[in-house]
């Protein structure tokens, strides 16, 4: 058996391999659960999905995110490479003593990132593979598990079920640790039926085994001389109708795993009434419930189910089921949008169908904890919903466009483009124009937070000309502002202007207060710099009063960093640190890490034009980690070129020339000029 850690030493690791259905993970489990004494300060646990039948291996990133918030930190605090949060998770783990369970493992290089870097911790792989990668260079411990002998096996049993009925049917005993393989998973699910109904004799099950003996498949995907399928069988048959169709129907959920309340609406039912079924489908080993209210199930009882769905259930049921789910998703991510864009014109593409339903969260805390909670399975859902046949098509780009407040917030910049790059070939493809226009702008919104400029301009001029066709006079106002933003960035002030100013006036016409704060907070930073001080400041207050009714908290915060920006060129320097102060503390309140790193470069620059040049140097130094850890380079360059006009003014001239030095080369891949490094957002 595994040793533990009863003294702190080096990183210990240990590789469990075998077959599917050998136990590797109910070993891990059972003995992690002995040992926790030893490991004073926690233990991790991840299933890393290697073989799971949709391919969807859970990569580093992922795996080491949900540690890290394990460990306390924040979601929004995960710095966005896998390099830097390796680094943050090896340093939280130095000097603890803990144990890291990594399940289901496809090979090595899926957990070499996930390993601790000091003494006291123990480490153990649970894989299908032999890991002869871990075990060659990280010097891990081997332990490969075979199907049970006959008496581990029968002991198996007498502890399920007690030595009294295992010893009265000896012979059919027997005839079940033979038709099982001596699995332990094969044997657990038989235990399981059994002691369930304690009326059944064991020789009822054995006789169940052989009349399915001979089967083609296999109890583990690996081996074609078991099948699991046989052994699966007698749980779903003991489940009453209801639990049992819930079983099928789960198996049409795309993602990594299901939340109660979007198991009910796939199933068509009231929570009250699927919890019950959830409980029960746990209860006989079919579902795991990993975290609260949130469920999973083994890869082999995953494909087990799909083919019951696709036996049971005939197309119009199964793509009406999915329907739902997806439906469940949509409803509850259009209700976020109000929360995290307060006015937010998009709202009025919404599908009256997926208007209503799903779950309302309270406040923007719980919409974003929901959307957090549900990243995967929304980006599922979206693929989903695009390539299932008898589902309509529109969920998916109208899933895109009800999802652009949580990704402006979260910064998944691969997750965005993905999902609208779908809703744009969806659109394409059944002709949704207007949905073509909106996902069109949101790939050239995503483009520019990410500094591809040319491609941002593209993006909206395609975007302007399709909502001009449709005499869509708000989707032509977004647009202009986008094109607006791509020429202040790119240093053409003047094409920048005529377009905020196209796009207010529209927005001023048709009463979008949203849409009018974006032009105005832009218009007001433009104007200053043209000497047209008067007119910026009126522009910047209008902005902010129009968030305040808006009750629009992270605009209020975006438009506070601006009028300090104004404040600061003005030289009224106390009323700008009062700004980017209280822009700073509201952004740390929504957990805004892009609002803070612009907040932070605020206060630095005024702190340093008011003789205060070391201060102005710490909240530089943390505005432009926060850009390197969001990879957004546009802001990174702005920031280190702030930090090296001050480290100039404290007489640091090496330091300063490997800053600029950097923010130019940053500049230059761009194809940006040098900007303010206190940069104004919209």
């Amino acid at each position: 058996m595994l040793a533990g850690q009863d003294n702190p030493g080096p990183v210990v690791i240990s590789a469990v391999s075998g077959t599917a259905g050998v136990g590797k993970t109910a070993l891990a489990l059972h003995w992690a659960h002995q040992v926790r004494h030893r490991f004073p300060d926690g233990q991790l646990y991840v299933n890393l999905r290697g073989f799971d039948p949709s391919g969807a291996v859970m990569g580093a990133t992922d795996a080491l995110r949900g540690f890290l918030e394990s460990l306390g930190v924040a979601a929004e605090s995960v710095p966005a490479g896998l390099a830097a949060q390796a680094a943050l998770y090896r340093t939280l783990l130095a000097g603890r003593r803990m144990l890291v369970v990594l399940d289901n493992a496809r090979d090595a290089e899926q957990v070499r990132a996930l390993l601790p870097g000091s003494p006291g911790c123990l480490v153990l792989v649970t894989s299908r593979n032999q890991l002869t990668g871990l075990l060659s260079a990280e010097g891990a411990q081997p332990m490969r598990l075979d199907p049970l002998p006959r008496s581990e096996a029968r002991h198996l049993l007498v502890r399920r079920l007690g030595e009294r009925r295992v010893m009265a049917e000896l012979a059919a005993v027997e005839k079940i640790i033979e038709r099982s393989a001596g699995l332990p998973l094969a044997l657990a699910i038989v235990a399981a039926r059994a002691a369930a109904n304690p009326r059944f004799p064991l020789s009822a099950l054995a006789a169940q085994l052989d009349q399915v003996a001979g089967s083609l498949d296999g109890f583990a995907s690996t081996d074609a001389a078991t099948d699991l399928r046989t052994v699966f069988s007698w749980s779903y048959a003991a489940l009453e109708p209801g639990a049992a169709r819930l079983f099928r129907l789960l198996a049409l959920h795309a993602g990594p795993d299901i939340s109660a309340a979007a198991a009910a609406g796939l199933a068509s039912l009231p929570i009250r009434q699927a919890r019950p079924l959830l409980a029960a489908l746990c209860e006989a080993q079919l579902l795991m419930e990993h975290r609260p209210d949130r469920y999973i199930r083994h890869d082999l009882l995953q494909a087990y189910a799909a083919e019951l769905v696709a036996d049971h259930d005939d197309d119009a049921e199964r793509a009406a089921a999915v329907t739902r789910v997806l439906g469940f998703y949509l409803a509850t991510a259009w209700h976020t949008t109000p929360l995290l864009s307060p006015g937010e014109r998009r709202m009025s593409l919404a599908d009256d169908r997926w208007r209503e339903g799903g779950w309302r969260p309270p406040d923007e805390a719980a919409a974003l904890a929901w959307l957090d909670a549900e990243r995967d399975n929304l980006l599922a859902a979206v693929h989903q919903a695009a390539g299932t046949p008898g589902v309509p098509e529109r969920i998916a780009p109208q899933l895109a466009h009800a999802l652009f407040g949580f990704y402006s917030i979260r910064p998944h910049w691969r997750d965005w483009a993905g999902v609208n790059r779908i809703a744009l070939e969806t659109a394409a493809r059944i002709g949704d124009r207007a949905a073509l226009a909106q996902a069109t702008y949101d790939l050239g919104f995503v483009s520019w937070l990410r500094g591809s400029f040319d491609e941002a301009r593209a993006r909206y001029d395609q975007s302007v000309s399709i909502w001009r066709e449709l005499g869509d006079r708000g989707g032509e106002a977004a647009s202009l502002a986008g094109q607006g933003d791509v020429h202040r960035v790119l240093g053409t002030p003047e094409e920048a202007i005529a377009r905020y100013e196209q796009s207010l006036a529209i927005c001023r016409e048709l009463g979008d207060l949203r849409g009018q704060t974006m032009s105005l907070g832009s218009l007001g930073v433009l104007y200053h710099g043209q000497g047209r001080s008067a007119e910026a400041l009126e522009c910047m207050r209008e902005s902010l009063a129009i968030r305040d009714k808006l009750g629009d908290r992270r605009g209020q915060a975006t438009s506070l960093s601006n009028l300090g920006g104004f404040y600061r060129r003005e030289g009224r320097y106390e009323e700008a640190l009062a700004c980017f102060e209280q822009s700073l503390t509201m952004r740390r309140e929504q957990g805004d890490r892009h609002g803070q790193g612009t907040s932070l470069a605020g206060l630095g620059a005024t702190h340093r034009e008011i003789g205060s040049p070391a201060l102005a140097l710490t909240y530089q130094h943390e505005s432009a980690a926060i850009f390197r850890e969001l990879a957004d380079d546009q802001c990174l360059a702005d920031s280190l070129r702030g930090v090296g006009v001050t480290l100039r003014l404290l007489g640091r001239v090496g330091e300063a020339d490997e800053y600029e030095r950097e923010a130019s080369e940053i500049s230059v891949r761009l194809g940006t000029p040098d900007s303010d490094p206190a940069a104004p957002a919209r």
